[in-house]
C-alpha cells in the first residue's frame, strides 16, 4: 500500500491482494466518493471492480453512506443496475466489490457528441429507468442520478448496454430504514444540483419522483446539448430552479417533436405533483417516441410493411400482371391462343355480315360470299360402295392479324356502298 498520514489514505498497489482473495490489476479512474480498481478473484479467476473510499472522506459518517451503498445497490438485482457482490475491509479501509464494467459513461459519450438522436438516447435511458424502477420497488430512491452514473457497457457483438451506476446518496424510504436522513450533516447538498428538484434542494421529504425530475434533466441534457438552466454559480442554480422556469427544448433543437418536449418538460415539473407519479408512467409516455423515431429498426419495419401504401401494391399487381402476360405469350400454346384472339378482335364485326348477308344475290351486281360447301344431311342418301367424284371444298388459306384487317374493311365497303348494276 501507498502509506500516508493517516490509514484511510492508503491506496493499495498492483499486485496488492485484499481481504486475502482481490489481486489488484490497475487503476480504473476516481469517483466522488472513491478510486475504482480493476482486481481479479483469485479463487475464481473473475475480474471485478474494486470501489475503494477516498480518503478525503475519512470519518464515521463517510463509512456509513459508504456501507448505505452496498446495502442499497446489493438489493437490487436488475439486469441495467450494476451488480454488488461484496463489501469488506483491508488494513481499516473499506471497499466494495462491484461487477467489472466495460465501456464508458453517458456523460462522455455527450461530452464528445453533444447530443443524441431521439431513438439512441431513449435506446439506453428507458432500460436505465427500467433498473431503477426496480430500486424503487425496494423502497429506495437513488438521489443523484446523472448521466456519469449512467454506464454503456460496451461488449463485442452485442448491442450497447446501459447500467445505473452509484447509490452512495440513496434513501431508504422503508419504516425499518429511517437512517437516510440521518446520515446527511445539517446544510450538506448531497447529489448534483444540475439534476436535483427543488424539493432535494431544500432537504425536504423526497419520493421517486426525485428520480423522475433526474430522469427529464438527462433526457434535456441528451436531446438538446445543453441543461435547462444557466448559471455562473450555485446560488443561480438554485435560484432559477426554486422558479422553475428553464428554457423551452425545442429552442435548443427545434427537430425534438412538440409532443417529446411536453414529456420532458412534465417530468421537469417544479412542483412534484405535476410530474409523472412514477418512472412507469415517464417510460409509457417516452415509448412511442421511440418507436416512431426507430424508422429503420427491425420492430418497426415489421409494422411498416402492414402499412403498405396503396400505390406500391397497385404497381406491384401491374407488374405481375405483365409477367403472366409475357410468360403466356412466350410458350407455344399460349402463343397459339394470343393469335386466335388477335383473329377474332380483327374479324368484320356481326352488324356488317348481317348486312352482307341482306344484299340481293344473283345478277344484281353486289359482290356475295362464296356459296357454301354443300354439307351432308338426313335428306342425302347414304353413300354406296362406290362413290362418285365431287369436287373438292376449297380449302381456307391461314390469313395473318393485319391482313384479315385490311382485308375486312374492303369486303364491308363493297358490301354496302357499291351501287347497282342497272
Amino acid at each position: 500500500m501507498h502509506l500516508a498520514s493517516e490509514p484511510w489514505q492508503l491506496l493499495p498497489r498492483q499486485g496488492e491482494v485484499l481481504a486475502g482473495k482481490y489481486r489488484v490489476a490497475r487503476m480504473l479512474g476516481r469517483g466522488g466518493m472513491g478510486t475504482v480498481f480493476l482486481a481479479e478473484n483469485e479463487a475464481t479467476g473473475k475480474r471485478v471492480a474494486i470501489k475503494w473510499l477516498d480518503a478525503s472522506t475519512h470519518d464515521e459518517l463517510a463509512r456509513a453512506r459508504f456501507q448505505r451503498e452496498a446495502r442499497a445497490a446489493g438489493q437490487v438485482h436488475h439486469p441495467h443496475v450494476v451488480d454488488i457482490y461484496d463489501v469488506s475491509e483491508h488494513a481499516g479501509c473499506p471497499f466494495l466489490v462491484m461487477e467489472y464494467l466495460e465501456g464508458r459513461s453517458l456523460q462522455k459519450v455527450l461530452d464528445e457528441r453533444g447530443r443524441l438522436p431521439v431513438n439512441e438516447a431513449l435506446a439506453w435511458l428507458i432500460p436505465a429507468m427500467e433498473g431503477v424502477a426496480a430500486a424503487h420497488a425496494l423502497g429506495i430512491v437513488h438521489r443523484d442520478l446523472k448521466p456519469d452514473n449512467i454506464f454503456l457497457c460496451e461488449r463485442p457483438g452485442a448491442a450497447v448496454h446501459a447500467k445505473v451506476l452509484d447509490f452512495g446518496v440513496a434513501k431508504t424510504l422503508t419504516a425499518a430504514s429511517c437512517e437516510g436522513d440521518s446520515l446527511t450533516r445539517p446544510g450538506t447538498l448531497l447529489g448534483s444540483p444540475g439534476y436535483m428538484p427543488i424539493e432535494q434542494i431544500d432537504a425536504l421529504e423526497i419520493d421517486a419522483r426525485a428520480d423522475v425530475y433526474a430522469f427529464g434533466v438527462i433526457l434535456y441534457r441528451a436531446f438538446g446539448g445543453a441543461l435547462p438552466y444557466e448559471h455562473r454559480s450555485l446560488s443561480q442554480l438554485i435560484a432559477q430552479i426554486s422558479a422553475g422556469t428553464p428554457k423551452p427544448l425545442r429552442e435548443h433543437e427545434p427537430a425534438i417533436a412538440s409532443g417529446l418536449a411536453a414529456v420532458v418538460a412534465r417530468a421537469m415539473a417544479r412542483d412534484a405533483r405535476a410530474r409523472f407519479a412514477d418512472l412507469g408512467q415517464l417510460q409509457a409516455a417516452l415509448a412511442p417516441y421511440r418507436e416512431r423515431a426507430s424508422g429503420a429498426h427491425p420492430r418497426v419495419d415489421a409494422r411498416a410493411r402492414r402499412r403498405l401504401s396503396p400505390l406500391w401494391v397497385v404497381s406491384a399487381l401491374a407488374v405481375l400482371f405483365a409477367c403472366g402476360w409475357f410468360v403466356r405469350a412466350r410458350s407455344p400454346r399460349g402463343a397459339a391462343q394470343v393469335r386466335e384472339e388477335a383473329s377474332a378482335r380483327s374479324e368484320v364485326p356481326a352488324s356488317a355480315q348481317r348486312a352482307t348477308e341482306a344484299a340481293p344475290r344473283g345478277g344484281s351486281g353486289f359482290a356475295a360470299d362464296p356459296p357454301p360447301v354443300a354439307t351432308a344431311t338426313a335428306d342425302v342418301a347414304p353413300a354406296t360402295d362406290v362413290e362418285a367424284p365431287r369436287a373438292a371444298a376449297p380449302q381456307a388459306l391461314p390469313v395473318s392479324g393485319k391482313k384479315a384487317r385490311r382485308a375486312a374493311p374492303a369486303k364491308k365497303l363493297r358490301a354496302v356502298y357499291e351501287p347497282p348494276l342497272l
